[in-house]
């Protein structure tokens, strides 16, 4: 006799499943943004894209239901973290037609406007990010990613004095984010010239205790500084080394750096 199986029993299954695929789709996503930081690009692109399928399958199965607009979003994310900018573009473009949730909004509006910035459109990224600041303030993660691009929107404008409120708000920000805010604040003014404002993003990444996963990136910044300032005012930007909560091999290794620069002055003490 032929097993009848109860409607609800079916959709359970299809339910558990459903969000078993967003699930796992969220687990290699955030396996991704751990490989990217420790700086394994092969295995964060790997789960990226492993991410992407998950999310797609979850979509796919129930596109209306309740978790399809965080599967939309991780998808879109997803393609950004991997370069796919027009894809992570298609995505989010859906994704505001039809959510109403009002952060995910907001992520989207950060993202669309961070993907217009690498496709070449600063101006068109810049009403996006408007919105994304605007409602997410000064806080949190997403608040430094979107003050972040909407500087470097601002910068590839040309438009300086609206660029370094941003680059440094967003460096104010605690976190990941607000730490690729001060490289980039650091970077910026010594490619611009802006000594005084050198000074204050070094400042900033020596205060923070995790800035030493950086060390290799602030010591090239540091040389490029020696060879526009001068090994004496360059020498100045590390003196916030020798007090910071960096572990020893790296403090001591930006120490030996500015030992250099200053010997290099005719410092010789």
């Amino acid at each position: 006799m032929r097993r009848v199986v109860p409607v609800a029993a079916v959709l359970a299954v299809s339910a558990c499943a459903y969000f078993n695929a967003l699930y796992n789709a969220r687990r290699h996503f955030a396996e991704a943004e751990k490989a990217a930081m420790r700086g394994d690009i092969g295995t964060a692109y790997m789960n990226y894209g492993t991410a992407i399928e998950k999310a797609a399958k979850s979509l796919r199965r129930d596109p209306e239901g309740r978790w399809a607009d965080d599967a939309l979003y991780l998808i879109g994310r997803a393609h950004f973290a991997r370069g796919s900018y027009r894809e992570a573009t298609a995505a989010l473009e859906r994704l505001l037609q039809e959510t109403t949730d009002a952060d995910i909004q907001t992520g989207a509006y950060a993202y669309l406007g961070a993907a217009a910035v690498r496709l070449g459109d600063p101006a068109g990224a810049v009403t996006r990010l408007d919105s994304a600041v605007a409602r997410t303030g000064n806080r949190g993660e997403l608040a430094a990613f979107a003050r972040l691009w909407r500087a470097r929107a601002r910068f590839a404008l040309g438009d300086e004095d609206a660029a370094w409120p941003d680059v440094e708000a967003a460096a104010a920000i605690p976190g990941a984010m607000g730490r690729e805010a001060r490289l980039e604040w650091a970077a910026r003014a010594v490619q611009l010239d802006r000594p005084d404002r050198a000074a204050a993003a070094f400042a900033a990444l020596f205060r923070d205790k995790d800035a030493h996963i950086a060390a290799d990136s602030i010591e090239a910044l540091a040389i490029r500084a020696g060879q526009r300032w001068g090994g004496a005012r360059t020498s100045a930007l590390l003196d916030g080394v020798t007090s910071s909560a960096w572990p020893p091999a790296a403090r001591d290794a930006l120490r030996l750096r500015r030992a250099e620069l200053l010997a290099a002055a005719g410092d010789s003490a």
